[in-house]
């Protein structure tokens, strides 16, 4: 897995009107997260960094771990998200509940 400094991984994040996310708002989610999970990442010569597999990982956490379904799909999708949310903690990915 290539590992890129905080200002490249911004790279790696989809652009949201016209813009990639600030190193500002990875630094923030790597320290206090969004939505409950924070975005993880490695120390290589004292130095943050973060990979492809960091990114796509907090992507989908903050997505379905975060997804308020209707009444109707309430049960089951809560039921998926606690299971989707146990196997990223074994992972070792951290939760603020």
């Amino acid at each position: 897995m290539q590992l890129l400094s905080v200002r490249d991984a911004t790279k790696l994040f989809p652009r949201v009107g016209g813009r990639h996310p600030s190193v500002r708002s990875l630094w923030r989610w790597m320290k206090r997260g969004k939505g409950g999970v924070q975005l993880r990442f490695q120390y290589v010569g004292g130095q943050r960094r973060i990979g492809e597999k960091h990114v796509a990982a907090f992507l989908y956490a903050i997505n379905v771990l975060n997804f308020t379904p209707d009444e109707t799909a309430h049960s089951n999708a809560a039921v998926a998200a606690a299971a989707a949310r146990e196997r990223l903690r074994k992972q070792g990915f951290h939760f603020h509940d």
